[in-house]
């Protein structure tokens, strides 16, 4: 079951890091790092920092970077950050402004 970071929460913090071994559902803000090994990033969301996981979802807005094996940016996205991925899949709609790197190499996930 994936840990949920509600609609109505903002989480914010210098040095910030949410970090999580199973999988993570943010709804709310976010302005930190958000760590988890697979990560959905809803609708209405908002996270500037770091996402980083082995599955990134996004459907909200991300400005910062976002590392992971895989990447989706559903039509509803709208992101403006560096993107390091082996993965990229972007929907017809979705707002992309920055880089897209590819890498074969895994993320980095803190021991949690």
């Amino acid at each position: 079951m994936a840990s949920l970071i509600g609609r109505d929460l903002t989480i914010v913090g210098s040095e910030l890091q949410i970090a999580r071994k199973g999988d993570r559902s943010v709804e709310g803000t976010v302005t930190g790092d958000v760590l988890a090994a697979d990560i959905q990033i809803g609708p209405e969301a908002v996270v500037p920092g770091l996402v980083n996981a082995h599955v990134v979802t996004i459907a909200g807005t991300v400005s910062g970077s976002i590392r992971a094996v895989k990447i989706a940016l559903r039509s509803a996205a709208k992101v403006s950050a560096e993107l390091h991925h082996n993965s990229l899949i972007i929907e017809e709609g979705a707002k992309f402004e920055s880089k897209s790197l590819h890498s074969n190499a895994q993320p980095s996930l803190p021991p949690i």
